[in-house]
């Protein structure tokens, strides 16, 4: 048993080695071309380590956009972007179905994938939106699939989502109600550039050659939460069995403790905690 206890350490040592490298060298190559957002670049990223999605809040022009693009090449994933706008329909995100006939004269139906099968997707403006519309992304968000038709069509592996939020005009928006954030790991605020950071920017952009991110690692690199055998969960299960249930409080008084916090509407649910737990261990 302790040899095999050792060898699933080295295991998971290793994992967590080369996982380090790939993110080092993503963060350094999304650095060449985003400047002065390293808070938000490190929150992204773990956003997506984690298998989580984020929603970035900020005014327009601060490159959001450009970060999602950027991070999509830099990580090896396929990234697309949806403007969403009051006229969005479900069917404009998830697909929809069309009636075709053959030579034979058989008519059958189609399915036709929309932008919400890919693996790093941008939502951006997301409140603009109908609620019906955000329902449709958060349930694929939620469930890693799409039903259309009665039919279940899987999304890519791994699937994230970046949404963009304007905190300044809400003027024919329809805020995310705070039951739905939940399906986002992270809120990350995205503010304005430092001096020396926005002076870079306004060199290095200005001029007639562009620079190009260039991809740091594969979407295979990116860690596979939960499904290892060295996943938060399975590592908590045996301190759970060798330590007693006292070796996993710490993280159950936290939730319990956010509960309790009189600003908060409500706490944390097990759910939450279990997406903390994976994204920070």
């Amino acid at each position: 048993m302790a040899a095999t206890g050792e060898k699933l350490e080295d295991m998971i040592v290793r994992q967590a080695e080369s996982t380090a490298a790939h993110t080092r060298a993503a963060r350094d190559a999304i650095g060449t071309v985003i400047f002065g957002q390293d808070e938000v670049v490190e929150r992204a990223l773990v956003t997506i380590l984690s298998g989580g999605h984020a929603l970035l809040v900020g005014v327009p022009g601060l490159a959001k956009t450009k970060l999602v693009e950027t991070m999509g090449t830099a990580l090896g994933l396929d990234a697309r972007r949806i403007q969403f706008t009051p006229d969005l329909m479900p069917s404009d995100i998830l697909g929809t179905e069309v009636l075709e006939e053959n030579s034979a004269g058989t008519r059958s139906f189609r399915f036709i994938a929309g932008p919400v099968f890919t693996q790093l997707l941008m939502a951006d403006e997301i409140n603009r939106a109908s609620p019906r519309t955000q329902s449709a992304l958060l349930q694929a968000m939620q469930e890693q699939h799409v039903t259309v038709a009665g039919a279940r069509h899987d999304l890519p592996k791994p699937f994230h989502v970046l949404a963009t939020q304007n905190p300044l005009e809400q003027e024919g928006t329809y805020p995310l109600p705070e039951a739905q954030l939940d399906r986002f790991l992270m809120e990350i605020n995205v503010d304005y550039p430092d001096e020396a950071a926005e002076r870079k920017i306004l060199f290095d952009t200005t001029g007639a050659d562009e620079t190009a991110v260039k991809p740091a690692m594969t979407a295979d690199d990116l860690p596979r939460p939960r499904a290892a055998a060295g996943s938060p969960g399975a590592v908590g299960r045996r301190r759970h069995r060798t330590g007693g249930a006292g070796a996993q409080a710490p993280h159950g008084a936290l939730l319990r403790g956010a509960r309790r916090r009189p600003h908060r509407r409500r706490g944390d649910r097990p759910a939450e905690g279990a997406d903390r737990i994976t994204a920070f261990g």
